[in-house]
This record gives structure tokens, sequence and C-alpha cells, in this order.
């Protein structure tokens, strides 16, 4: 079938021509493909093709980049809306200072509640004072949430 085309003769039927073969008529025309299946004009068959056959227009490269450049920027707004938080809680606290002998965890359980862990209350502290460990030094001031 490699070796063979579609032929329209005018006025006539359609039939398939070897190569090398003239038609009856001595004319022959040659015919699309999408013709020949009987699809409309500007239609064509389906090629089986793949993204690396299609060819953008300036038109298409246009709208390929708008669309694009407004996924970008709609990603960085939506973006910067998924990560934010809401504003933390204020706390009432009171100043103390450190005195002889006193450690964070001492202070700790002062402030904690009934049943609340010692630990818990220390990492608070450290947070709280923007603190990098529990060491502490006589005359230090912290700041101690009132409960």
């Amino acid at each position: 079938m490699a070796d063979s085309a579609l032929v329209l003769t005018p006025g006539r039927e359609l039939r398939l021509v070897r190569d090398g073969e003239v038609p009856a008529s001595g004319r022959a025309s040659s015919v699309s493909a999408s013709a020949a299946a009987g699809l409309p004009r500007g239609a064509s068959a389906p090629a089986g093709g793949s993204l690396r056959d299609l060819r953008l227009t300036r038109r298409g490269w246009w709208v390929l980049s708008l669309v694009a450049v407004l996924l970008v920027v709609a990603g960085m707004v939506v973006g910067d809306r998924a990560f934010a938080s809401a504003p933390a809680e204020a706390v009432s606290v009171t100043e103390h200072y450190v005195a002889q002998g006193e450690t964070l965890w001492k202070i700790a359980r002062t402030v904690a509640l009934p049943g609340e862990d010692t630990r818990d209350v220390v990492e608070m502290l450290v947070e709280l004072n923007g603190r990098s460990s529990a060491s502490l030094q006589v005359g230090e001031q912290l700041l101690l949430p009132v409960r």
C-alpha cells in the first residue's frame, strides 16, 4: 500500500492507483487524506503524532507564555496565604529577678498550674524569654506569665 495513492478523476469515481500507473483518462489529481476519508474541508484525519510534532504559532507562544505567567503569579498570591498563621495570643507577664540559688526549674514549678508538666513550663519560659538554654545568672530579669 506504500506504493499507491488515491487519485480523483474529475466527474468520476475514486480509484486506487499504484505508482507508475496512469489512469485511463490520462489525467490524475491528487487528493488529500481528509478528502478521501470523507472528512469536511480543513479537518484532518487522526495522525497519532506526538507533542514533538506540535508547532505553535506566534499567537500560540504568546498565549502559552501568558498562561505560564498567570500561573506563577497565582501561585505566589495563594502560596503567601497558605503559610500565614493566626497571631499568637497575648500573654500577661510579670518581671522576676533571679535570686541566689534559683533555677529555671524551681521558678517553673512555682508558675506551673496544678497537674501541668514542669518540663513544658520550662520550655515555655525559655521561649517566652527568647533564651537558648535554661541556665540563669543571679540578678537576671525573667518574664513570667501571669496565671
